[in-house]
């Protein structure tokens, strides 16, 4: 009974000593975790945080909220304001310089009107009227007129080339003229071309041709005009 009793205590005693060592054992292998976990946790991660959060920040928001705010404020509220001149300076007149009234001109004498009417039209107008006021002689109110018998030139046409060169010669003596027709394709009678030349007051009406004859020995102008017996 003691042996067992003995046997007992001893392998008692070994089992506590076998607790304490596996007690021991745990404690250094917490240690050993702790020592891993240390550098880990702690070392890296407040580097990071300090770097980035106070280093950065601090040096952009200072130049950015003080020294252009203070520039910008200080600059418009020193600037002198602008005074103005004295309203009661007197200003210097220069003294009006006097016009000399214009002298006046006489207007210059209007010429004498002259109609010249260019014989014919391009198509002439058969139907019949008086010859003369009151007349009951009858004849054409325009034809178209004869031709040159070498040069093949309508009446008309030259009798129209020698009025625009009257017209010409007139107006540079200082006549003032009026032309029945500047073109060929007219309509206009004998006594309406009068009428024209009544109408306007006109000190002289011309009237210009270039007869035929069968005689062709008959050469020279041939002048027609009115008369107390006609």
């Amino acid at each position: 009974m003691r042996r067992e009793h003995k046997c007992r205590s001893v392998a008692f005693v070994m089992m506590i000593a076998v607790l304490v060592a596996g007690l021991s054992g745990c404690g250094a292998a917490n240690d050993r975790q702790s020592d891993i976990k240390v550098p880990a946790t702690n070392a890296p991660t407040g580097s990071k945080q300090q770097t980035a959060t106070n280093a950065p920040t601090g040096d952009k928001q200072q130049p950015v909220t003080n020294a252009p705010t203070g520039d910008k404020q200080t600059t418009p509220t020193n600037t002198p304001a602008v005074t103005k001149a004295p309203t009661d300076t007197p200003v210097a007149t220069s003294t009006p310089t006097p016009t000399v009234a214009p002298t006046p001109t006489e207007e210059p004498e209007l010429g004498k009107l002259v109609v010249i009417d260019a014989g014919h039209q391009r198509k002439g107008n058969n139907e019949k009227e008086p010859d003369g006021p009151g007349s009951t002689t009858l004849k054409a109110k325009v034809s178209s007129g004869t031709k040159g018998h070498f040069t093949g030139i309508p009446e008309y046409e030259l009798n129209l080339i020698v009025a625009k060169k009257l017209e010409t010669i007139l107006k540079e003596r200082g006549y003032r003229v009026i032309m029945v027709r500047d073109t060929h394709d007219v309509d206009l009678s004998n006594s309406e071309r009068a009428e024209i030349a009544n109408k306007a007051g006109a000190d002289v009406f011309i009237r210009i041709h270039a007869n035929a004859h069968d005689n062709s020995d008959v050469h020279g102008a041939e002048t027609l005009c009115q008369t107390k017996n006609n």
